[in-house]
């Protein structure tokens, strides 16, 4: 039923977990239940370091997680938010359509995290600013 590649990133997840010094992070709880969490390790250069995730889903909510996170190690956050459903699909091949959904929330997670970074950057310039 599922490829290779599918099977390969679900059953040794290498990206499961959480980077020391995460500072992004989000939390998605998907309409079929799944919950998946993404965090990543931001340098000064808002290039992300680190990615992991820790999930509650099936097989292809495990695999997009962990290849998602491959993806976005290197890359800065204005990229990461360039990242399209066919990014992620194209890495897993052999996706069952029913599992499409999942494939979008492993992306979708990934801009909420870059979001919810920016929105964390904000609040503590403005903290500073007030001193």
């Amino acid at each position: 039923m599922y490829g290779e590649k599918i099977k390969k990133n679900f059953v040794n997840p290498k990206n499961a977990g959480r980077p020391s010094g995460a500072n992004a992070s989000a939390k998605l709880i998907t309409e079929n239940g799944d919950v998946i969490k993404i965090f990543f390790k931001v340098n000064e250069y808002e290039v992300v370091e680190d990615a992991k995730f820790k999930a509650f889903g099936g097989p292809v909510t495990i695999a997009a997680l962990n290849v998602v996170c491959e993806i976005v190690i290197d890359k800065t956050l204005e990229d990461c938010l360039k990242i399209m459903d066919y990014d992620i699909f194209n890495e897993l091949e052999k996706v069952p359509e029913k599992n499409i959904p999942d494939i979008i929330n492993a992306k979708n997670v990934v801009k909420m995290a870059v979001e919810n970074y920016y929105i964390k950057k904000e609040k503590e310039l403005k903290k500073l600013n007030k001193i």
